[in-house]
């Protein structure tokens, strides 16, 4: 987010979750990337599939899930919904010291 703001990005953010809210603002702004923790990941995997598909994302290049550990099934469910590729791990961003950073199909390769 700090990226985002010091390139005058625009930072689109919500004072209460909604799942199906997020996915309207993804589409709607054309987000480029979000940046999520499992917990938020599987709320959205929770919506029906047809309310999922509902939205345009294809301006979506990068979902990052760092904070705590992802579920497999879930990484690899959003994998698959979205495309390995814009899908990436993230270890240690809240340090901000250092990050280490995996894209979807480099995950799915170590399976």
């Amino acid at each position: 987010a700090v990226h985002g703001i010091l390139s005058a990005s625009h930072e689109v953010m919500m004072t209460r979750f909604d799942a199906e809210l997020m996915l309207r603002l993804l589409q709607d702004y054309s987000c480029t990337f979000c940046y999520l923790v499992p917990t938020i990941m599987k709320r959205v995997w929770d919506l029906p599939e047809g309310v999922r598909r509902g939205f345009d994302l294809s301006a979506l290049r990068g979902v990052f899930h760092m904070a705590a550990p992802c579920p497999p099934w879930l990484k690899e469910s959003w994998c698959n919904w979205l495309g390995p590729e814009r899908v990436w791990e993230c270890y240690g961003p809240a340090e901000a010291m250092a990050a280490t950073v995996m894209r979807g199909d480099e995950w799915l390769r170590t399976k």
